[in-house]
């Protein structure tokens, strides 16, 4: 029997969530539910998708986070993205990050990136605020 041909929501869904989530949890995508975990794998190893290997929390010297997530348009051409840019990009991926605006942590825990803890501000207005709060150590 010849399996069904991907759709592109299939296809979306698995590119946007294959290097985060396990194969277990891909499966339990409501766009995914009919895709077996040899049929999850064997179509994002002909993609050329690659798992997330976390080896220890990765953050840069200012003590954000990074992920490998090549598909992010924020990614670097190394595939490691900011995780609070990944985690606007996922929850508002029509909302650009323009080169004058910031994703800020409210409650400045640059761990916590929750995206209830995010907000997109302007760099003047970023900056501003944290005048405002006395918190300015960079």
């Amino acid at each position: 029997m010849k399996p069904n041909k991907w759709t592109k929501e299939e296809l979306e869904a698995l590119k946007v969530c294959y290097s985060t989530l396990p194969v277990k949890g891909l499966v339990e995508l409501p766009e995914l539910a009919n895709r077996s975990e040899n049929a999850i794998r064997n179509k994002a190893s002909a993609l050329g998708l690659r798992k997330y290997k976390k080896r220890g929390d990765k953050t840069d010297k200012e003590g954000y986070n990074l992920l490998y997530f090549p598909l992010c348009p924020y990614a670097w051409s190394d595939g490691r993205v900011y995780e609070h840019h990944l985690v606007w990009w996922l929850n508002y991926p029509l909302d650009t990050i323009l080169k004058n605006e910031v994703i800020h942590h409210k409650n400045g825990n640059r761990k916590d990136n929750r995206i209830e803890n995010l907000q997109k501000l302007g760099k003047d207005a970023h900056l501003q605020l944290h005048r405002e709060n006395g918190d300015l150590n960079w």
